[in-house]
């Protein structure tokens, strides 16, 4: 609801607000569902703490069995639960794109010299 007079909040909301995120509704779902604006959400998570820790222990539960869920699968042998868990939990060793440290310790003066060296 874009535009005019914010909407009141009302603590009576708390209930819908945790079963929707414990269902696992983003933040625009959850405004969506509310009738109100993501802004609103976002002010009300700001101004009233009860509503943003409903908010935020709701989706610590769903994300929590989420965890569970992928780590049991990748305990199983499925192969691509394994590198999603290693590239989230061990990402230097893991990740796709890997940082190489081209620092050369020689002068490059020193490394042509051997090159020319070795040609005659």
């Amino acid at each position: 609801m874009p535009g005019g007079r914010p909407s009141e909040y009302d603590v009576a909301i708390l209930p819908d607000v945790t079963e929707l995120a414990l269902s696992g509704a983003t933040d625009a779902e959850i405004a969506h569902s509310l009738g109100i604006d993501r802004t609103t959400l976002y002010r009300w998570k700001h101004r009233y703490p009860e509503f943003c820790n409903a908010l935020k222990d709701s989706k610590e539960v769903c994300d929590s069995a989420i965890v569970r869920s992928l780590f049991q699968k990748a305990r199983e042998g499925d192969t691509t639960a394994m590198i999603f868990w290693l590239k989230n939990r061990q990402s230097k060793d893991w990740r796709d794109n890997q940082d190489h440290n081209h620092n050369h310790t020689g002068s490059v003066m020193f490394i042509k010299d051997s090159i020319l060296d070795d040609e005659e």
